[in-house]
């Protein structure tokens, strides 16, 4: 004679509570959920490297320069941090 669980034994593809897995169990449903996330995560950095990517040597350059643009207005009076002006840099180059 069988036992009920024997006879009507589910199917391994059951959902079950964690509480219920064995210790195995555990472990394959974790390395699991674990390669999902690492595929999910390189698929990722993988499309953002290759949009972020900075085509050529002179894009940065111009893009810093547009970066500037966009933020300071040309015109008399106005003055830019870190920049050596156009007159100081020609007295700094005489030697009297």
């Amino acid at each position: 004679m069988l036992a009920p669980e024997e006879v009507f034994s589910s199917s391994a593809s059951a959902l079950r509570a964690r509480s219920e897995l064995t210790p195995t169990e555990k472990r394959v449903l974790r390395t699991k959920e674990r390669k999902l996330k690492k595929r999910q995560r390189d698929a990722l950095d993988k499309s953002v490297g290759k949009f972020s990517k900075v085509k050529g040597t002179g894009a940065v350059k111009k893009q810093k320069q547009a970066a500037l643009d966009g933020l300071v207005k040309h015109g008399k009076g106005v003055t830019i941090v870190g920049k050596d002006s156009v007159s100081l840099r020609k007295h700094k180059n005489r030697t009297t």
